[in-house]
């Protein structure tokens, strides 16, 4: 079975598409596995189903910071930075970007959040006795 990009609406992987994105398989892990398949806006109908051995999704529906594309290597003491031929993908990397949807099927990357500073709580003022006497 050839191996296409499985998101609708992606030509990756086909012949008479001429740009070649790499292919990448889906994460063994279940928990990993599970989170792929609920961000794809895809539904397993009509012979697809995401447990097939040959599902893949090609890196243009990663960010850019999920896979890396150079290898660190050090050389006689010296760091050494390698180009990858094939991009990898960092181990918690989730496919987000679906060009060609409508933005709702699109998924923003969740932005890390301040952590919340708490203000002191206020004390509440008692009135004196002098004020307590006095009627409004």
């Amino acid at each position: 079975m050839p191996k296409t990009c499985c998101v609708t609406g992606c030509s990756s992987g086909y012949q008479s598409n001429k740009e070649k994105a790499p292919l990448f398989c889906f994460p063994s892990n279940a928990e990993l596995r599970e989170n792929w398949k609920r961000a794809i806006p895809r539904l397993e109908a009509g012979g697809f189903h995401f447990e097939s051995k040959n599902v893949r999704v090609c890196e243009k529906h990663f960010d850019a910071s999920d896979g890396a594309r150079t290898d660190e290597h050090i050389v006689n003491r010296v760091v050494v930075l390698l180009q990858r031929e094939r991009p990898r993908l960092r181990t918690d990397a989730v496919p987000r970007i679906f060009d060609g949807l409508p933005a709702y099927l699109t998924k923003a990357k969740p932005r890390s959040r301040p952590a919340l500073q708490r203000q002191p709580a206020k004390r509440r003022r008692e009135l004196s006795p002098q004020c307590a006497a006095v009627e409004c």
